[in-house]
């Protein structure tokens, strides 16, 4: 199933011209050494999805409701990447660190950065997630499409 804009949008409040004026996009700057790795993880996966046929169009993009780690286009198709980057499986490793919780968050980013972006209302969206695992020549990536068939 592919989520258009207006499934997208409920999962703002009902007051969502109110809730946008107060919510305002932001690029993130990683600082702490976690968020560099994270941030290298999303520089892996961009690299990744161009190597499978996507085009990049944007990254880091945060608001207090939540951040798009990778913004990308698959032929007609608005993908927005959610990337996990983790060095053992321990405690179920990257796919176990996409949450409900966080599934919410990302639904609420991609209808705010879908309603201060109305170019991009007539594609079709979907969320994918990159994840990595391992490090160095052990590293593991895996590309699971539409992760949220809500």
């Amino acid at each position: 199933m592919k989520p258009t804009l207006k499934q997208l949008l409920k999962f703002i409040k009902p007051s969502a011209n109110a809730v946008s004026e107060r919510v305002v996009q932001r690029r993130y700057n990683a600082q702490s050494p976690t968020q560099k790795i994270g941030e290298q993880g999303e520089v892996i996966a961009q690299q990744y999805l161009e190597q499978q046929g996507l085009r990049h169009l944007d990254n880091n993009i945060a608001s207090n409701l939540g951040e798009i780690d990778v913004l990308m286009m698959h032929g007609e198709t608005l993908v927005f990447v959610e990337v996990k980057m983790r060095k053992t499986a321990s405690f179920g490793g990257a796919l176990a660190a996409i949450t409900p919780s966080k599934l919410k968050r990302l639904r609420q980013a991609i209808a705010l950065y879908l309603q201060q972006n109305p170019r991009y209302a007539q594609y079709d969206c979907r969320i994918d997630a990159v994840l990595i695992q391992g490090v160095g020549a052990q590293r593991n990536i895996q590309w699971l499409q539409n992760i949220d068939t809500d």
